[in-house]
């Protein structure tokens, strides 16, 4: 049995107020009400505890590692603590979960959005920040940015950075979409001018970064469009706007070779992704099947 990912992440919340609180009793007496809650509960209670032991062995057998951890002027933080027992998780502390599988490194980021979910942010110095579903970006030094996974759109009136895996976003007054994928970064300008790397991407233009080269594209979907709560697309393969739709939802959605390069155009709305995909056998030929919260087919009609 796997604990929800809310549910573990629950759970490191409860282990750090009682590491900070270990001396209140009615803290102590919550928390164990929560984990009888649910059989879920004590099994994530039990594998946070393990990586908080893990983690703890790791810092003896590292000298001086745990001695300044523990004076006053290191102390950890709250954030920090979550982000030292979870990122112990991504790294493969107690080995119960991969973390290609579960969004720890987004609950490790400073900022970060579930499934479905948009965050918006006001960075020091003014700068604002929204976070589109399944995103993570982690503050840097001089209110500098690293997306480490999804979208953000930065709207920002003095000059900042954002990194991405293998490059670099400049802008200085402008609006920007930034995506980051397995496989590139990519650089919409709404407003303004940024630099992709080296590479200069005006006002309505839109640069992908990947191997080490930036060019401009023409993209198979508005990349702006989620912040209205829609995807935009004109031409899109199915295979490619299903992966996309299946940001948004909980779940799995599977499609068959045969159906993947059929075409998508048209405007859709994220909110009602159950009505979204019940809509495509209208305009293509295909057939939706299983379709609930954690499964949905796509294949050929007939």
């Amino acid at each position: 049995m796997t604990p929800e990912p809310d549910i573990v992440r629950q759970a490191a919340q409860w282990w750090v107020r009682l590491r900070e609180h270990h001396d209140d009793p009615r803290l102590w007496q919550a928390c164990e009400r929560w984990r009888r809650a649910a059989p879920d509960h004590q099994l994530a209670w039990e594998r946070v505890s393990q990586l908080s032991a893990d983690l703890n062995q790791g810092l003896r057998q590292t000298p001086g590692a745990r001695q300044a951890l523990e004076t006053s002027e290191h102390r950890l933080s709250r954030r920090r603590t979550l982000k030292l027992l979870i990122g112990g998780v991504a790294v493969g502390g107690a080995g119960w979960l991969a973390a290609e599988q579960t969004p720890w490194r987004r609950w490790a980021s400073d900022f970060a959005t579930s499934t479905g979910q948009q965050g918006r942010f006001t960075l020091p110095g003014g700068a604002l920040l929204t976070l589109n579903t399944h995103s993570s970006a982690d503050s840097l030094h001089e209110g500098n940015l690293r997306l480490n996974e999804g979208e953000l759109l930065l709207e920002s009136m003095r000059p900042m950075q954002v990194q991405c895996r293998g490059t670099s976003i400049s802008l200085n007054s402008a609006r920007v979409v930034v995506r980051q994928s397995a496989s590139y970064s990519q650089l919409a300008v709404l407003h303004g001018e940024a630099w992709l790397g080296g590479f200069r991407v005006g006002a309505g233009q839109v640069a992908r970064a990947g191997g080490g080269q930036a060019d401009l594209i023409t993209p198979a979907f508005d990349p702006a469009a989620w912040l209205e709560g829609l995807i935009v697309t004109q031409g899109m393969p199915l295979g490619a706007f299903l992966d996309e739709v299946g940001r948004y939802r909980k779940g799995l959605i599977r499609y068959t070779p045969e159906v993947a390069e059929l075409r998508v155009s048209g405007v859709y709305k994220l909110a009602d992704t159950d009505r979204l995909l019940q809509l495509l056998p209208q305009s293509l030929p295909v057939r939706v099947g299983g379709l609930t919260r954690w499964w949905v087919s796509v294949e050929a009609a007939g």
